[in-house]
């Protein structure tokens, strides 16, 4: 049972999805949340934190950093699709997560949200991966989901989604700043 004391959230998001739940975690916890660029200025180096970040081609956004930066208490990593265990096994394997718990929240996908290159590269994915599976005559409901999503958008984010972390929160007995 470890007594650590969790100083902040500490996020990376891109369209909201990771801040809705950095800042639902925070409401229920008590403790605060701060964007990466506002930690810099707010959470001392070496503290411990949450750090969730969105994934982006199998990478958890501003994890390297929050690795180097901070002692890091867990890992949330906010995906557009249900939760994929080899793709969580990838991450713990590429962040060296052994001992760490990671938590997947589904978030959602919103193109009219994105911009620059991120969005170039989901119009691109859209435009392959979109017209294989709509072409695909026995698609999965997974994949159903998917592909209203990509063409359609969706927020999945939900605080039922949050029920795993939560639990771990208080099961592991952190203090939180006051």
């Amino acid at each position: 049972m470890t007594m650590d004391r969790i100083e902040a959230i500490v996020y990376e998001s891109n369209t909201g999805h990771t801040k809705q739940y950095a800042e639902m975690v925070s409401q229920k916890t008590g403790i605060p949340a701060y964007t990466k660029k506002e930690s810099a200025e707010r959470v001392k180096k070496g503290s411990t934190v949450l750090f969730m970040g969105w994934l982006c081609a199998g990478s958890v956004k501003g994890l390297a950093w929050a690795q180097k930066t901070f002692h890091l208490a867990a890992v949330c990593a906010v995906g557009m699709a249900l939760e994929d265990k080899n793709q969580t096994e990838e991450i713990v394997k590429r962040y060296r997560l052994d001992e760490m718990p990671l938590f997947y929240l589904q978030g959602g996908f919103e193109m009219e949200k994105l911009s620059g290159t991120y969005r170039f590269m989901m119009a691109s994915m859209l435009k392959l991966v979109g017209s294989k599976l709509e072409k695909k005559p026995d698609r999965t409901p997974e994949e159903e989901e998917i592909l209203q999503m990509m063409f359609h958008g969706s927020n999945k984010v939900d605080e039922a989604n949050l029920k795993a972390l939560l639990d771990w929160l208080d099961a592991e007995k952190f203090s939180f700043p006051s």
